[in-house]
């Protein structure tokens, strides 16, 4: 099949990108890589389309199909647009409102997936589909597996003959052929490739790290409210928060629903949808609030705690002599690297409740702990016997305790860590992701083949 995906200004999505498109020429596609920040974009579109039209476009958290004029061109062309949700879907009503004629979806998170259906029934078909681990190199059918990069491209439509078909990854523009952002020519020592000798586990430099960012949930609300324009809806948003915090297990769906009712606001879906477009800010504050928590007790405990992303100067516990920041911000490939140096590696997703994460799988495959708050999907794949070491989401106050013992127990933790590897060896990799990918849109009926 010719496919287009697409690459833009997010560091981790273009990772992502470079991945899916070595995996899927891989598999003998013939891939086009349209670079939307490069001037030349539409330009090596055109050269790509005089070989064909492409029976895929495949965009992760709609981008390539975020505006009406791309949503155009993909229609006239006939082509089975692939949305692959990373966040939320309430963040994308644009998109589901007004969708291509042919859109296929996935979630990692079935919770997403009954949102879809619930409140946007016509947008398209819409799958359950986990993250995938996005570390490469760890493919348990081909260990000599693709990495991002140079070496994915295979022909340049500046030279290339438009007419020509062959199989290959396409590169559109002189910088979609640079290595992903923070590799040293290409995937690196740490960083593409398994180490053949990885650090012994009791010998790895952190205890404890957690890579991600922070934010102030207070100014996330506050600018929330003040957005709002209306003075009852502002007050909502607080309510919700809380109760959230009071009910961690309850999503922000659910919990907007009954903010709402005790309230008596409308219950008509239009209203409804319209407030759940806005959430954004106020997912963003109670995923904040909760690695707050989880950090705190981590680092007041003594554990010593190694933090790696922006924001996380603002937090009281930077002062403490236990907790390090690594650095300010690094490149999304560059994180496996502190992975494989790391005895336990910290997750927080309260936006997941039925879902999954790409930081959990990374973090078994590089010889690490994951430790996390619970989903049911993550439970249902890691609880039993427990690989990945659990904690309870608003008991946060109980993580140290079960976190000290596992680290002082390197017998059992090296057992938990080996269980959770198979496990995502055998279920979430990247080329086990592309393949289920592809097997779902061949069950569609191929839009260019329609009479319609």
């Amino acid at each position: 099949m010719r496919i287009v995906l697409f690459r833009e200004s997010i560091d981790s999505f273009n990772y992502f990108t470079d991945m899916l498109a070595g995996c899927l020429t891989q598999l003998g596609h013939t891939v086009f890589v349209m670079d939307l920040l490069s001037p030349k974009g539409f330009q090596d579109l055109a050269l790509f389309l005089a070989g064909g039209a492409p029976e895929l476009v495949i965009a992760f958290d709609r981008i390539g199909l975020h505006s009406p004029e791309f949503i155009s061109i993909w229609d006239k062309l006939g082509c089975l647009c692939v949305n692959l949700f990373m966040d939320p879907p309430f963040r994308f009503h644009s998109l589901l409102s007004a969708p291509p004629k042919h859109l296929l979806m996935f979630c990692p998170d079935r919770k997403h997936v009954e949102y879809i259906r619930t409140w946007f029934p016509d947008a398209g078909d819409v799958c359950f589909l986990p993250h995938p681990a996005t570390d490469p190199g760890f493919e348990d059918d081909n260990p000599e597996s693709f990495a991002p990069g140079p070496a994915n491209v295979t022909e340049d439509p500046t030279t290339a003959d438009p007419a020509n078909k062959s199989t290959g990854s396409v590169s559109v523009s002189d910088t979609a052929q640079d290595v992903p952002s923070g590799s040293k020519g290409g995937p690196g020592e740490g960083l593409g490739r398994r180490r053949k000798n990885p650090i012994p586990w009791e010998r790895r430099e952190y205890e404890l790290l957690f890579p991600g960012s922070f934010y102030s949930p207070e100014e996330r609300l506050q600018g929330l409210c003040a957005s709002a324009g209306d003075e009852t809806i502002g007050k909502l948003y607080p309510e919700i928060f809380h109760y959230m915090l009071k009910e961690p297990d309850t999503d922000i769906i659910d919990a907007s629903l009954a903010v709402l009712k005790n309230h008596a606001l409308p219950e008509e879906p239009s209203f409804l949808t319209r407030f759940y477009s806005t959430l954004e800010p106020l997912d963003w504050a109670i995923r904040m609030e909760h690695r707050r928590r989880a950090l705190k007790a981590i680092a007041e405990s003594g554990i010593s705690l190694s933090l790696l992303g922006r924001g996380f100067e603002a937090l009281e516990i930077s002062s403490l002599p236990n907790v390090r920041i690594l650095s300010e911000r690094i490149p999304f490939a560059e994180t496996f690297a502190y992975m494989e140096r790391s005895r336990a590696v910290l997750n927080v997703m309260p936006g997941f409740k039925d879902g999954s994460h790409d930081r959990v799988f990374n973090t078994a495959l590089r010889g690490a702990l994951p430790v996390s708050d619970k989903s049911l999907f993550l439970t249902e794949c890691f609880g039993d016997p427990e690989s990945v070491l659990f904690y309870e989401r608003g008991k946060e106050e109980e993580l140290p305790e079960k976190l000290n013992d596992i680290l002082q127990d390197p017998e059992t933790a090296q057992e938990r860590i080996c269980r959770a590897e198979k496990i995502v060896r055998q279920n979430f990799g990247f080329r086990k992701y592309t393949e289920q990918i592809l097997k779902k849109c061949r069950s569609c009926v191929c839009p260019n083949d329609r009479k319609d």
